[in-house]
């Protein structure tokens, strides 16, 4: 080495020299070599676009929960996602998965596959999806801890930061609940914040994982030429409108969000954060906190509405949640999470049923308002690898999602799959365009002082401000609110007038308004200045207070005006006031509340309800009330920028609503606007053919549109005036053309030039009309699905019309193609499929609920010694005459393998005795190589086996306990529970996703202090065992029985923890099992006691009475939905089928448990038999359960009485 001393000097300088500069470019981001388009939002005529390469998109996304899902799937699954048009991943970095202990981080899959972070971007980054990266700390989505690791939260420098009340006690750690100050943000933000800010160890730690996380990222950013083009801090911050966002909260996500992007390197990628209802949305954007923040919002159908169906009456709070998004000035309104249902909680096996329809109808009335980004939060049904669902959840990530965990699509899938066609081909122009309101609405909830504001002002508020929009919405005017402290002129310019709800004793149960209830000054004063400038402000049901509004709203008293003033007494409809003339405008008030009557539900509010008292009208009242807004829209001269005579106005009515979305950009020519889209949404079940007079975007008159038709629970979204340019076509000779779509009545997806033709994309229910403007005739006829089709050229205005038929195909598409060779445009986009699975089958099906199975990977077959197990390859299409393979496995007798000739290959056992042993196989194809495993098990006929295996694929150990009937599952990883109790002969499980076998105890650790402040949601759920990582190990393999054992040390056994164990025993051709428990306790002098849940459904459980519960106490029962009730002094209890199919039965011992609790919910069944209070002085504590489970016959119940008798 002496020699090389000049190398390795050289090579140390070099290593030096890389240390210096990285250390030089972690202090400045903006060294940092920057070689790519960042992300970024560009203000188009004062209206906000995300920008990614350079051009608006529309960002369609997808949550990917990568953690939920094996790895050997995530291609498939993000191939089906392109199937949906979503351009956008988002992503959860989960700190406590890839963090699961301080001394093991795993990034790239090296300790668990499902924790290949490094290798996902990768695989994104291939198949050309951007994304959005939400590294925490904080992370809802029903996660463990909040994804905070427990190696943090229990360390002591971590909890002496916190006040007593804020801790986190160790039996909440263990049962996976939110920390106490992630919980308290929900209702608490500046409380939360502060003490976030306060605890350094928190800090240090947060900072470090940004670090850890966007080391991986940072190669990926879009300024790098990469596809991340979003990051978030932290989660659900601002969630909620009574939660008041002070100081120490906007600081707390400064801090963040410099720590963030300090680790990305990049100054320039937006950074937003995810409120859900925020107070003030548009204070996100407020200078004092610094640089604006980008709040983007959360929309689920989360409580039932009195129906599944979401109603024109419901869309209250998508209106109202989509226009808060609005009024920030600086970005564009997304929803980062949406979701027209809710998930399954820990007490059910399926999410709460909405109908699908509601998807599309959620979805496209959101794009409608001028919403310009959604997040399916999930498309997909996913499972939690074991332990990490919070108590609240189960094991099944189920929302009744458009994609089922095995990639089947369900019935909210068609919307998805419509939306995603539709912003492929239109995604450009929709997020370069906006909603064109008729009016603006004051949201006035920013202008009054926060600290202050009590449940009873800001309800107030709310209601004002929804009922104003729901009015409106109902007389079909667009209406658009604008809030007052955090917008100017700039925006008030856009609405020739302006509504203005104001606060009234009516809101208040005490029937006075809050003195401090008076708008800002800078309100005031903003207000002043568009009156100033020739706007309209209508104040009612009486004016505002505030000295800068004295010369808009001068004292009154009813007939004349004070001396000076340009007042005068106006009347619209059966509305009075007055109108003041004040500059170039006037402000009016009216004494009426003409909008306090909207439904903003569908069914009426309960009497809990924040919503005030509202009067029940006639529909002679509706109308007039209306008329007062119409006379309001013709003394301001205001016409509707989108109006159909056909459809009823001022009555709450299941029917299409419209509105106009225009684009950002004017037209070349200067006046008016490039494009334009009219938005239909129909809430009626049946279809309506009607008229549609509409605003040219280009030329501002009146157009009047061909009779349309819009199915049942439909939507079309329809160009107007767009150029074939904004398309990406040029003319044949590649300079600009001025061709154009002028209108379409059916909704346009795609339009592409191929063979001297153009083809374009449509969707509709009915027939439509198509007008063109093209420079020249067609050299032929237009067809669709090789019909010629009505066609009509006007040389003198180049108008070619289209009379489109409806559609054959069910899915109401069809391609349109035009013969014309002046264009040149973009081609049809190649699908990506991906290759088949090259894989060996059958193998079991996994059931997690009576609809839905995952396969046992790899593939696996159990059999009697003496049968012949058969496998068959799943190669690749193009085999024949290309395919080789070579199949081993130890000690076994494999066929002969030709894969050219027979798919199949058998293999059996060349003796008598139990095998459990690994199938190795390879085939090769035309160049290619594939390699794969089996696993194949022999057990002697009346015997059982238990096998160790991973059978969900998340990188923890189970175990599978099989008979020749039943095949039980269980997860030490996740409280020893097992999630499938399996019938052979049917393969359906009496265990569902919450899970069997759950230990719980009588007698819970107290909570601390002040806990009851938290929200109830984080406190509710089973608590227990549930995530607990049991040891496991197989006491015997197989013979007469297997067994299987497992033992937890568990600390938050009360008083003083206590050692759980178990062994779980399966015995050959029995169809039942059986479960010894055996609890010592630390401390043998308390009044605990033992509780064993278990959770079992047989089929769906949909119907009532389909079950019955029996018992030898309490003999039959019935079991209606959402009941419960308890059975004592019963040594045996079973669910069993009418139909005497089907019977899931547990058994004991005399005296073993008091009682047993049953819980019906809407899908199954919880069990929960519960012993008597231990007896002082026992040092453990043993119970012996039987399991059955098969058909409901005599020999069933002997089974359960067999093991009383056996115990007595």
């Amino acid at each position: 080495m002496q020699g090389n001393r000049p190398l390795v000097l050289l090579l140390a300088l070099i290593a030096l020299a890389g240390v210096i500069y990285t250390l030089q470019v972690s202090g400045d981001p903006e060294k940092f070599p920057r070689s790519g388009i960042p992300s970024r939002v560009v203000m188009v005529n004062g209206y906000p676009e995300l920008h990614v390469d350079d051009k608006p998109f529309f960002m369609h996304s997808a949550a990917f929960y990568y953690y939920r899902m094996p790895r050997d799937r995530w291609e498939e699954a993000l191939l089906s996602y392109k199937q949906h048009g979503i351009n956008t991943i988002d992503l959860y970095v989960i700190w406590n998965w890839h963090q699961p202990a301080e001394d093991s981080l795993d990034l790239d899959g090296s300790a668990n596959p499902r924790r290949d972070l490094k290798g996902l971007l990768k695989l994104l980054s291939d198949l050309g999806f951007k994304v959005s990266v939400r590294p925490g700390p904080f992370v809802c989505s029903e996660w463990k801890n909040g994804g905070y690791p427990d190696w943090l939260l229990t360390k002591p420098e971590f909890q002496r930061s916190l006040k007593p009340e804020h801790q986190m006690p160790l039996k909440d750690v263990l049962e996976g609940r939110y920390p106490a100050l992630s919980a308290l943000q929900y209702e608490f933000s500046e409380e939360a914040a502060d003490a976030w800010l306060q605890n350094p160890t928190h800090l240090q730690a947060t900072r470090k994982w940004y670090e850890d996380v966007m080391g991986v990222v940072r190669p990926y950013l879009a300024s790098r030429g990469g596809n991340v083009i979003l990051l978030q801090v932290d989660d659900d911050q601002a969630v909620g409108r009574y939660n008041y966002n002070g100081p120490r909260f906007w600081q707390y996500m400064n801090l963040l969000r410099k720590y963030l992007r300090e680790a990305a390197r990049d100054k320039a990628i937006p950074i937003y954060f995810n409120p859900a209802d925020m107070r003030v949305t548009a204070s996100a954007s407020d200078p004092l906190i610094g640089e604006p923040f980008w709040a983007m919002g959360q929309y689920y159908q989360e409580e039932g509405y009195g129906s599944d169906v979401l109603s024109a009456e419901d869309s209250s709070d998508a209106k109202f949640l989509a226009e808060i998004l609005k009024t920030q000035r600086g970005f564009p309104p997304f929803f980062i999470e949406y979701q027209a249902g809710w998930f399954a909680g820990a007490e059910d096996v399926r999410a709460r049923a909405t109908d699908p329809t509601n998807t599309l109808i959620s979805s496209r009335f959101l794009i409608q308002n001028g919403v310009r980004g959604i997040n399916y939060f999930p498309l997909q049904e996913t499972l939690f690898p074991a332990g990490y669902e919070c108590p609240w959840s189960n094991y099944f990530y189920s929302w009744e999602s458009a994609i089922g965990y095995e990639g089947d699509l369900r019935p909210r899938a068609e919307a998805s799959l419509r939306n995603g066609r539709l912003i492929q081909g239109m995604g450009r122009l929709l997020a370069a365009s906006h909603y064109a309101a008729d009016i603006g609405i004051a949201h006035t909830i920013g202008s009054y002082p926060q600290e202050r504001l009590t449940r009873e002002d800001v309800d107030g508020v709310r209601f004002r401000t929804l009922a104003a929009t729901q009015f409106a919405f109902f007389n079909q005017v667009n209406a658009e609110l604008v809030d007052l402290d955090y917008e100017g002129l700039p925006e008030l310019r856009r609405y020739r007038m302006i509504l203005l709800p104001v606060p009234t004793g009516s809101m208040y149960k005490d029937g006075k308004v809050p003195e401090y209830m008076r708008l800002s000054n800078r309100a005031q004063r903003l207000l002043a200045a568009y009156v100033q400038e020739g706007g309209i402000v209508v104040a009612y049901p009486e004016p505002p207070k505030g000295a800068d509004l004295q010369p808009l709203f001068p004292p009154w008293n009813g007939t004349e005006p004070n001396e000076g003033v340009r007042a005068a007494p106006l009347s619209i409809g059966n509305a009075s006031g007055y109108q003041n003339r004040f500059g170039k405008g006037s402000a009016i008030v009216l004494q009426s509340e003409f909008d306090r009557w909207v439904p903003l539900r569908s069914v009426t509010s309960s009497p809990e309800s924040p919503l005030p008292h509202q009067p029940v009208l006639s529909v002679l009242e509706k109308r007039a009330a209306g008329r007062i807004l119409e006379g309001l829209l013709d003394t301001a001269g205001i016409k509707r920028g989108a109006l159909s005579p056909g459809l009823e106005k001022g009555l709450a009515l299941q029917q299409p609503y419209l509105s106009l979305l225009v684009a950002n950009a004017p037209a070349e020519s200067g006046k008016g606007h490039s494009f334009g889209f009219l938005s239909i949404t129909n809430f009626a079940t049946g279809p309506y053919r009607f008229q549609v007079l509409v605003r040219d975007p280009r030329t501002g008159e009146n157009l009047t549109l061909p009779p349309l038709e819009v199915g049942g629970r439909d939507a079309l979204l329809l160009p107007l005036r767009v150029g074939l340019k904004e398309l990406g076509f040029t003319g044949a000779d590649g300079q600009k053309t001025n061709d154009e779509i002028y209108y379409s009545t059916a909704e346009l997806t795609s339009v592409r030039s191929e063979s001297g033709a153009l083809l374009i994309d449509l969707y509709s229910k009915g027939k439509a009309s198509l007008r063109l403007r093209l420079n020249r005739e067609p050299t032929g006829a237009p067809t669709a699905g090789g019909e010629i089709l009505e066609r009509r050229y006007y040389p003198a205005t180049r108008i070619l019309d289209v009379d489109i038929p409806a559609p054959k195909d069910s899915t109401g598409r069809q391609t349109l193609r035009i013969p014309y060779e002046l264009l040149k445009g973009p081609h049809a986009p190649s699908e990506e499929t991906g290759q088949p699975r090259v894989d060996i089958r059958p193998t079991p099906r996994i059931p997690v609920r009576f609809d839905v199975a995952y396969d046992l990977l790899p593939a696996t077959r159990f059999a009697t010694i003496g049968e012949t197990v058969e496998f068959s390859f799943t190669h690749p299409f193009d085999c024949t005459n290309k395919c080789k393979a070579r199949v081993s496995a130890d000690d076994l007798v494999v066929s002969q393998v030709d894969p050219e000739n027979t798919p199949s290959f058998t293999v059996r056992v060349p003796l008598e005795r139990t095998y459990v042993r690994k199938l190795e196989w390879t085939l090769e194809n035309n160049g290619k190589t594939y390699k794969g495993e089996g696993r194949i098990v022999f057990y002697p006929p009346g015997s059982a086996v238990a096998v160790e295996c991973d059978v969900d694929r998340d990188g923890f150990t189970d175990y599978i306990l099989e008979n020749e009937k039943l095949r039980l599952i269980l997860f030490p990883h996740a409280g020893a529970r097992s999630f499938a109790l399996v019938r052979k002969d049917t393969n359906s499980s009496a265990f569902t996703s919450i899970g069997g076998l759950r230990d719980l105890f009588r007698v819970q650790m107290p909570d601390p202090p002040k806990h009851d402040r938290l929200p109830a949601w984080t406190r509710r759920g089973l608590p227990g065992m549930h995530n607990r990582f049991y040891e496991g190990r197989i006491v015997q393999e197989s013979g007469e029985y297997a067994e299987v054992a497992f033992s937890y040390q568990a600390p938050d056994v009360a008083p003083s923890g206590a050692l759980l164990e178990r062994s779980v025993r399966l015995a050959g051709n029995a169809d039942y099992f059986d479960v010894t428990y055996k609890i010592t306790p630390n401390d043998t002098e308390s009044d605990q006691g033992y509780i064993n849940l278990s959770s079992v459904a047989l089929g769906s459980m949909e119907g009532e009475t389909d079950t019955v519960l029996r018992s030898d106490a309490s003999g039959e029962a019935g079991l209606r939905k959402r009941t419960q009730g308890s059975i004592a002094g019963a040594t045996w209890v079973a669910l069993a089928r009418r139909d005497f199919s089907e019977l899931f039965g547990m058994s004991w011992a005399p005296g073993t448990f008091e009682k047993v609790g049953y819980d019906r919910r809407d899908f199954s069944l919880l069990l929960q038999p519960q012993s008597p209070p231990w007896k002082r002085g026992e040092k453990s504590h043993t119970y012996r359960v039987r399991y059955y489970y098969g058909p409901d016959s005599p020999q069933a119940y002997e089974s359960l009485r067999l093991l009383t008798a056996e115990n007595r």
